[in-house]
């Protein structure tokens, strides 16, 4: 049995293991990759999942099956439709999860059954909860939940001797950034403050290369991109190599064969993109950092000029404008021996060693956001609710406790409210939780809320709640009444419970089974309107469609029969008839040249169908991302 660490990342993931003689090391995939894209899809000819590199050519072909950037929506109650199914964002990322877990194990030769994963350092607690339920639902114990600041710290730490300094750790990853001030004393690692913005990332330079490059494009060719379409992903992984190769060269050119087709023709996209230029588009995002170091340092009680070292890390932190910009408000060269991608993995796997006893390393972690409740304060004679009382002050350090005494509001009150709050921000109005819409209380995430019965022998004169922040980044919290041997004590929840993640297991661990064979397949399909099936695989594209179990589907398996095209008047009066037109008769074209796979043939035959469908109904959106299907698979046939 092993144990790993996991940099679970926006864009991209890494997998660690700690030898004792050699340290911290990466893992590799099957396929040799060290670093791995945290992409989700699903391959319509095996009906497997895929995690990967691999995802992004079924991006290019079919956007509807895959899904990217889930960390961004780990708090959310959200559910993503992948074809036949729906994943709620811990099953999404335990799909990435399964992937790292398999790929170690074989490398390993042994199983891996334990974890510790990373997370921004600013993350709230639904989001914190859900990473560790995607954990155990790819089948491994989370032992710890680290901040990833922390674990680059951490990596830095097994590499150099640090005694007696103090480092800046500014993290610039896919989707989030965070700035940590640490302080080495020994082997004590003391995390003094952390700062960051959790939508703020490399991805969003992406697409603001990404929106530059469109309108240059659509400007010269009076053509639009439709969002997630197969086009709008072939330009978003071209301009993602583009910045890349930005951070080494002073221009690239962004340069997409066939990219789109107008009056029959299919159009290149060629775009140049100066250093200069790329620069200026991300420069507000660059120096919208400052304010996160400004606010870490004033929380640490410290100047720029306290700051020893600078450690930068996450692939972001490679491009050049961001080390200048870093060298100049913090008037220090920063430190990047560690590989930027690689050095939270590896802090996680040392934090692993910690956990064993095979390091003597400690960690002095804070609590990044303020926790508190939600009081009636007495104003001028009246009671007002919907007021944050805060209990523990944002980066005060993990395990200490925090008592707060409380009073009743009334006489005679014979039960209380315990409505638990992350804050968000600095604001100290909750006014949503009076109208009970405690979720759309901004600047805040509700994480629990109790009712307490108060002991008949007080009056409620006396009741004292007391917060403790665990390392897992977990609340726990107990409600006494002095004067009594009543204690009410409970962990702050906001997330699936065990039962829940079971089913979530056996959903995810199903995905991973042997494929059906057609027969079986076409036996259990859920029946459904043809407009909204991939005449390839009968998988159901409509985002509201299709069973999410087995059960359901096999309580609908009649297969659907052929559709009748729409009357050509129809579709031909459409407002976006002659916007798609070529495209249609090049499509016609390739099915009658007698040279197609007859799955390919089916398969083009009904996009025809569907986009015949979307004309008729007027349906701009559908119209659009029709055009880039069936865009993908005429220029790939021709």
């Amino acid at each position: 049995m092993a144990i790993v660490g996991i940099d679970l990342g926006t864009t991209t993931s890494e997998i660690a293991i700690f030898d004792e003689k050699e340290g911290p090391r990466i893992l590799k995939d099957a396929r040799g990759h060290e670093i791995i894209d945290s992409y989700f899809g699903f391959d319509q000819k095996t009906n497997q999942p895929v995690v990967g590199e691999g995802v992004k050519s079924i991006a290019q072909s079919d956007p509807e099956l895959v899904v990217e950037q889930v960390k961004r929506y780990m708090r959310e109650d959200v559910e993503f439709t992948v074809g036949e199914q729906r994943f709620t964002p811990a099953e999404v990322s335990a799909q990435i999860l399964t992937h790292l877990k398999k790929s170690a194990e074989q490398q390993l030769g042994e199983t891996v059954d334990r974890c510790v994963i990373t997370v921004p350092a600013n993350f709230p607690d639904p989001a914190r909860r859900a990473t560790k339920q995607a954990g155990e639902i790819a089948g491994m114990r989370v032992e710890r939940i680290i901040n990833e600041p922390t674990a680059a710290a951490l990596s830095y730490s097994y590499e150099e001797d640090l005694d007696n300094e103090t480092m800046l750790v500014y993290d610039f990853g896919g989707g989030t950034f965070d700035v940590s001030i640490v302080e080495y004393r020994g082997t004590v690692i003391d995390v003094k403050a952390s700062s960051g913005d959790t939508s703020l990332g490399g991805k969003d330079f992406d697409q603001a290369l990404v929106a530059h490059v469109a309108s240059k494009f659509e400007a010269e060719h009076d053509m639009s991109i439709a969002k997630d379409s197969g086009n709008y992903y072939r330009l978003l992984f071209a301009c993602e190599a583009v910045k890349k190769d930005l951070s080494v060269s002073t221009h690239a050119t962004v340069n997409i064969p066939y990219f789109m087709v107008k009056d029959g023709e299919p159009i290149n996209l060629q775009v140049d993109v100066r250093r200069e230029t790329f620069e200026e588009l991300i420069r507000p995002m660059v120096e919208q950092t400052e304010a996160a170091i400004n606010k870490a340092l004033a929380d640490a009680n410290l100047d720029h000029a306290d700051i020893d070292r600078v450690l930068m890390v996450g692939g972001t932190s490679r491009i050049p404008f961001v080390q200048q910009f870093v060298e100049q408000v913090m008037g220090l060269v920063p430190h990047k021996q560690i590989d930027p991608d690689k050095a939270i993995a590896l802090g996680a796997a040392v934090q692993t060693a910690m956990l064993d006893g095979t390091t003597d390393r400690t960690i002095q972690d804070v609590c990044p956001l303020s926790l508190g409740t939600v009081v009636v304060r007495r104003d001028y004679g009246q009671l007002v609710d919907g007021q944050y009382s805060e209990i523990i002050p944002t980066n005060s350090k993990v395990s200490k406790k925090h008592t707060r005494e409380y009073t009743t509001a009334v006489e005679g009150q014979e039960s209380i409210t315990l409505a638990v709050y992350q804050r968000d921000s600095q604001s100290d109005s909750l006014q949503a939780e009076i109208e009970e819409r405690p979720n759309e209380a901004e600047g805040f995430t509700r994480l629990d809320r109790r009712t307490i019965d108060i002991p008949p022998e007080t009056n409620g004169d006396d009741i004292e709640v007391t917060y403790v922040y665990n390392p897992d980044g977990m609340l726990d919290i107990s409600v006494t009444f002095p004067g009594t041997d009543i204690e009410h004590t409970f962990q702050a929840h906001a997330g699936l419970d065990d039962a829940a993640v079971a089913r979530s297991r056996e959903k995810v661990e199903a995905t991973h089974a042997a494929p059906a064979s057609d027969s079986a397949r076409s036996a259990s399909a859920p029946s459904t309107e043809w407009d909204d099936v991939d005449w390839l695989s009968g998988i159901d594209t409509a985002e509201d469609a299709g069973a999410t179990d087995a059960s359901e589907a096999s309580s609908n398996s009649s297969p659907p029969s052929e559709p009748a095209v729409p009357d050509e008047s129809a579709w031909t009066n459409s407002d976006y008839f002659s916007d798609v037109k070529s495209l249609l008769d090049m499509a016609e074209s390739e099915l009658n040249s007698g040279h197609m796979h007859p799955n390919e043939k089916d398969k083009l035959r009904g996009l025809i169908t569907k986009m015949k469908h979307a004309l008729a109904a007027n349906d701009e959106d559908r119209v659009y991302r029709l055009e880039g299907r069936i865009m993908d698979m005429v220029l790939g046939l021709s």
